[in-house]
């Protein structure tokens, strides 16, 4: 979640992580802000589909090795108060 009037910033980091990711030959994904009220929802969310779980293991992977990453992940965490990871199937 966003730290309280970091929301833009969070939102505007994020994107920027995007274009990272890209620069590094990953998957963008896509950022969703949230519009509305309520505050037990994150204000801003990345996904990302992969296809498979070894895919999705590389890429953390990648990024994990990844200087202008650890940079990115570094100036995030100065932003949201909280970071949680959720791992989906799609049917």
């Amino acid at each position: 979640m966003g730290k309280e009037g970091k929301i833009d910033e969070v939102y505007a980091h994020r994107l920027y992580a995007s274009k990272v990711r890209d620069s590094l030959g990953l998957a963008v994904g896509r950022v969703l802000k949230r519009i509305g009220e309520n505050g037990e929802l994150s204000h801003v969310i990345w996904e990302c589909e992969y296809n498979s779980e070894a895919a999705r293991i590389e890429d953390v992977r990648l990024l994990t090795e990844s200087r202008a990453f650890e940079k990115v992940t570094k100036k995030m965490g100065m932003l949201i108060d909280k970071f949680e990871r959720g791992v989906y199937k799609v049917n």
